[in-house]
């Protein structure tokens, strides 16, 4: 196992990130929050200064103002009162790069669903790269592609099982030459590996 390379002991043993695959018939949103044909990005989650969200906003501001129409982005959960106001400042100038819809509220679960149907990529520009992110699984039950880092934990993870597009030393002018990518659906290995199953036989596995 890859934790006897790395530590050279046997005294760890790896576990997944197990993501809970329930069934749920999802709906598409687009016909009521998109008014035209455009590609769909999410961001969903607490809405924080390390995942990223303001270099989202920065890179919107970036697109050409002829592109306006192609793209929405949709960004969903609590926005944190540290970065509030510069949020909703930096929303009106992106506003006019891009349609940009707003739900500063906690999401339960069937929204996620519904979003993660919806859109068409997944944005993830977090800046803790040092750990897993409960997203990634929503984008695999999807086969949606994400755009993260290409750093850390998180990085490798994305290329490992081919998840998305990684930005080496992410800025807003990368992440937004990114939107322009293929984002066609995407199959991945990673619901199958990471399922709760595998997680609880791994445990008990170690206390037999």
């Amino acid at each position: 196992m890859w934790t006897v390379w790395l530590y050279k002991t046997n005294i760890y043993s790896s576990i997944v990130d197990p993501f809970n695959n329930i069934e749920y018939c999802p709906k598409d949103l687009r016909h009521k929050y998109v008014c035209n044909n455009s590609k769909v990005f999410i961001h969903i989650g607490a809405l924080t200064e390390r995942k990223g969200v303001l270099t989202i906003l920065d890179a919107i501001c970036l697109l050409p103002n002829e592109d306006k129409d192609k793209f929405t982005f949709i960004f969903a959960g609590k926005v944190h009162e540290e970065i509030k106001d510069i949020f909703y400042n930096k929303i009106e100038f992106a506003k006019e790069h891009a349609q940009i819809i707003v739900f500063d509220i906690f999401c339960e679960d069937e929204f996620f669903h519904d979003l993660c149907y919806t859109c068409d990529g997944i944005l993830i520009p977090y800046k803790n790269t040092t750990q897993s992110s409960g997203i990634i699984g929503w984008a695999a039950k999807y086969q949606k592609k994400v755009i993260g880092p290409s750093e850390g934990l998180l990085g490798k993870i994305i290329k490992i099982h081919k998840l998305g597009y990684r930005i080496k030393k992410l800025t807003p002018e990368k992440l937004k030459d990114s939107f322009y990518y293929d984002f066609s659906r995407n199959n991945t290995n990673y619901i199958n590996n990471n399922q709760t199953n595998v997680f609880l036989e791994t445990i008990f596995k170690e206390f037999k």
